[in-house]
């Protein structure tokens, strides 16, 4: 539940994935007493309308919008401009020209760029140039990029997947703190932890299909497994050699991911069904009834049919 958020000078509302904790430890590094505030596409009215206060300056870093959303987008932030709230939105991923116009019609500063991360727009957004914030930013578009080659990328990643310590992350890389951290030591053995488990997961939780256009893609089910998402899928591709992954995160969510083939454009079918992210990365909810999803839940080798649906339709398409 997201609690409400009392009146503060500076608020972060960013993604809790490696490349928004550095955006958000960057922000931090300027104004050390912001309030930071996890969200994302989804969640992101909820999260607007829990802002309480008046006067302040709220920084949105590395949450892109999903176009049915835009205008409840635009009503709750214009309500924040009417009680004094500077905003600025920065985000690298790709928008609508109507999401940009309206959007930016209504808040103070809008940066939506062409970057592998946000944090390379927030830190040029915030003149930060120094050698620690330089490596906070190449350990952000490693990992955003999915290419995982930095053992620093590979170690904190694991650690963000949990709130209270990607606060404490923050705090520390804001401070320039990440070697010397408990927390990359602890991410450093969760690492090794998932490493010993891989092979297992490829066994059980991949499996390999052809499109009509006869690309090899990678359907990796991923429903009730706590793993280190982002890092396995970068191992199917490497491993498998597919042109694209499918991946069912949960009942009714898919997330599709470019492989070896880089000329796959990915989006269209997720801002068809009101998702939406990178032609590389994006992803989308699937409209699947309660019972199903309960029912998804309870057997897990359970699939809905409107997930199976969607897996055929990306086969048709791609």
């Amino acid at each position: 539940m997201i609690k409400k958020l009392s009146k503060n000078r500076v608020v972060n509302i960013t993604h809790r994935d490696l490349d928004g904790i550095i955006s958000a430890a960057l922000v931090k590094k300027c104004f050390p007493n912001v309030k930071i505030v996890f969200s994302g596409p989804r969640r992101i009215v909820k999260t607007l309308k829990k802002i309480r206060g008046e006067f302040g300056h709220l920084i949105i870093t590395d949450i892109g919008v999903n176009e049915p959303l835009i205008d409840n987008i635009v009503t709750t932030l214009r309500r924040l401009k009417q009680k004094g709230w500077k905003i600025t939105w920065i985000d690298h991923h790709t928008w609508s020209q109507d999401a940009i116009k309206k959007i930016g019609e209504t808040i103070n500063e809008i940066l939506i760029g062409k970057a592998n991360a946000a944090c390379e727009l927030v830190a040029d957004y915030l003149s930060l140039n120094d050698e620690v914030s330089k490596k906070l930013v190449e350990i952000g578009v490693d990992a955003d990029t999915a290419n995982y080659e930095l053992e620093e990328s590979k170690y904190l990643d694991p650690i963000v997947k949990k709130e209270k310590l990607a606060l404490k992350l923050i705090d520390q890389l804001s401070k320039g703190i990440i070697y010397q951290s408990n927390l990359y030591l602890e991410g450093k053995r969760r690492y090794e932890k998932f490493r010993l488990t891989i092979d297992k997961l490829l066994t059980k939780r991949v499996r390999i299909e052809r499109t009509m256009k006869g690309r090899k893609f990678a359907i990796i089910d991923l429903r009730h497994k706590k793993t280190l998402k982002s890092q396995f899928n970068m191992y199917v591709v490497r491993k498998l050699k597919v042109d694209f992954i499918a991946v069912i995160h949960s009942c009714n969510s898919l997330g599709l991911y470019a492989g070896i083939d880089k000329s796959v454009n990915l989006l269209p079918i997720a801002l068809k069904n009101g998702g939406g992210g990178h032609p590389f990365a994006c992803g989308f909810e699937v409209r699947v009834p309660i019972f199903k999803r309960i029912l998804c839940t309870i057997f897990p080798k359970y699939l809905p049919r409107e997930l199976r649906e969607q897996i055929e339709e990306i086969k048709r398409l791609y």
